[in-house]
This record gives C-alpha cells, structure tokens and sequence, in this order.
C-alpha cells in the first residue's frame, strides 16, 4: 500500500504541464549554425517526439528526411502569424536528454531564420508549446490506456481464481460422493466375501466327495477354482474400495488446503485491483488537467 501512496503523491504533485521552457539556441544544421528553439520534453523518447510532430504537422504538411544531414524538414507552409505571409520551412531535430528529449526547431522565412529579435518570436513559441502539449498529453494518454489493460488483465486473474475456487470445491463434492459410494459398497463387499468363503467350503466338501469318482472330481474341482477365483476378485475390489477412500480423503485435503492459497490469492488479487483503479483514477486527473492547460 507504501508503493501505491507513493506513486499517487507522485502523479498528483509531478508538474503536469511544462511551458514557458522553450529556448532561444544556435545550432549547426544543414544550412550551417543557425538560430532555433530548444525544448525538453520529459518523459518522451526521440522516436516517439518525431511521431509525434508528424502527427502535428499533417495539416501544415508532410514531414520529411533532409539529404545529408541528421534533420527532418517540412517545405513550404503556412503557420498563423509566424511567418507574417511567408512560406515557411521548419526543420526539426531530437536528441536524447536526461529524463526525456530535445526538441530542436529552426524556422526558416524571408530568407532568414527566426530568432527572438522577430516580433513573431512569442507566437512560434506558442506554436511549440502547443506541440510540447501534444506530447505530454498524448504520453498520460498512453499511460492511461496501458493502466486501464492492467486493471482487465488483473480482473481477468481474479475470474480465473474464482473459476479455480469453484472448481476445487466441486472436486471436494464429487470426491466426497465418491467415498460414501465406496464405503457403503465395503461392508457389500464383505458380505459377499463372506457368501463366497462359505461356497467355497461347501464346495470342498463337495470335491473330497467325489474323490472316488475321478470325472466327477475333475468338474467339482473346476467348480471350487472358479469359486476360489471369485473371491480373490472380491478380495482386489474390497482393496480397491478402500484405496479409492484413502486417495479420496487426500484429494480432498489437498483441494482443501488449495482452496486456503486460492482464498489467499483472491484477496491479494482483489487488492491489486483496487490499488489499480486508483492509479488509473489518478493518471486520469493529471490527464484531464493537462488538457485544460492547453496554452493559448
């Protein structure tokens, strides 16, 4: 419970939006150093920024690989207030940071590049603030949607433990059933043991009878083997009656003693669960109060 307190103080205190940290730079490019704006967006790797601002770019144009060199550019477009009418060419470049990535941005219109000398220096880092947004948004978003297929997958554990619980206790009914049957079949058993020792003893007295007569001794004594062979059936069933009680007694202790851990690991799944909910209820705050910080 420490580790989801923790993690809630965590997500409700951490800066939820971070503007105003765009920066003025010169940076070597493939028209030599020229100025830029730098951003570092936390939490974010490079591959995942350049998607990013590919996705932000399509209604301005498409992002491309510029020859040559390590930066992505996209030709010829408009940005609102930016560029006072001029066509625009922005090049763009990531690097990894410490905790996150830096976004490098060269604007170039009028044959120069931008830099905060132009009036229209506040309204392209705006344009960049927006897109910091973007990501950050797009990040809680991910974060969000990751949260919320851990809670279905830890549900979806806590179902397979309540299928388990049903199951195990059906094993012990079953199982239970199985040893009345057995044992009410025992004393069957031995009633018939006893029946078939007294046939057998009939039976030779029969065959010392019939020893004078040597046919007739052949089949009485036929008659006795297949009696004796009776009983020795009877005798392996009993065995077998009371084996099917001992095995079932154990499956019953060991299904009991399973349903002890199952009980055990329903809670701690339950628990998961909650403590989960919670989290996602968290990522959802700092996510619906990222959005309303959308930058003017």
């Amino acid at each position: 419970m420490n580790r989801i307190y923790s993690l809630l103080f965590f997500l409700l205190t951490a800066s939820v939006a971070v503007f105003g940290q765009v920066k003025e730079d010169t940076r070597v490019m493939v028209s030599g150093a020229q100025p830029c704006l730098t951003v570092i967006i936390t939490g974010a790797e490079p591959t995942f920024v350049e998607s990013e601002w590919k996705a932000y770019m399509t209604s301005y144009g498409k992002v491309t690989k510029v020859k040559g060199s390590k930066e992505s550019v996209v030709t010829g477009i408009h940005i609102v207030d930016v560029g006072q009418g001029d066509m625009i060419n922005a090049y763009s470049l990531t690097e990894e940071a410490v905790g996150g990535t830096k976004f490098i941005l060269w604007l170039e219109f009028g044959g120069k590049f931008l830099t905060s000398k132009d009036s229209t220096y506040k309204k392209a880092v705006n344009f960049l603030d927006n897109f910091v947004h973007k990501v950050q948004v797009d990040l809680v978003a991910i974060d969000l949607e990751n949260q919320q297929k851990k809670l279905t997958q830890f549900e979806s554990n806590l179902g397979k433990l309540e299928r388990q619980n049903e199951s195990l206790n059906k094993i012990i009914i079953d199982t239970q059933l199985k040893i009345e049957t057995a044992e009410s079949e025992i004393p069957i058993n031995l009633s018939t043991q006893d029946a078939a020792k007294a046939d057998i003893d009939a039976q030779k007295a029969t065959v010392d009878a019939a020893r004078d007569n040597p046919d007739e001794m052949k089949v009485q004594q036929k008659q006795l083997t297949k009696l004796e062979s009776n009983l020795t059936k009877l005798q392996r069933e009993n065995e077998s009656l009371h084996k099917i009680v001992t095995d079932s007694n154990a499956k019953i202790k060991k299904a009991e003693m399973d349903i002890t851990t199952n009980l055990e690991a329903q809670e701690a799944a339950k628990t998961e669960i909650a403590n989960q909910k919670i989290i996602i209820d968290s990522v959802q705050v700092k996510l619906d109060k990222m959005k309303a910080q959308k930058p003017k």
